[in-house]
């Protein structure tokens, strides 16, 4: 029962951890990158490059792949499909609700 919930208390322990250093190494990151050195093209490039980088990252760990490889492409590519989709039903939506309102 003790080693139960040691394990919890270590899971729960690590994932806060790893969320907060993650994070504060992008805050950190972002930031000096922002006051210093990147145009606002350059800065919506790199977003998207760190954004893929947490999705590969959180996808590794989650799902006990080594390292970078065809699989995380493939997933992110995935990812970019089903958003494009969704974004293109929520412009549809967004089309009728307009000629709804001027009815």
């Amino acid at each position: 029962m003790i080693s139960l919930l040691t394990n919890i208390v270590l899971d729960a322990t690590f994932g806060v951890a790893w969320w907060v250093t993650k994070n504060s190494y992008y805050g950190i990151k972002n930031g000096v990158n922002y006051l210093f050195f990147y145009t606002e093209e350059e800065a919506s490039t790199q977003k998207m490059k760190n954004i893929k980088d947490s999705l590969i990252l959180d996808y590794s760990i989650t799902n006990k792949i080594p390292e970078y490889n065809e699989y995380n492409d493939f997933f992110i590519s995935n990812v970019n499909k089903l958003m494009n989709e969704k974004n293109s039903k929520i412009a549809k939506l967004e089309e009728k609700i307009k000629l709804l309102e001027h009815k």
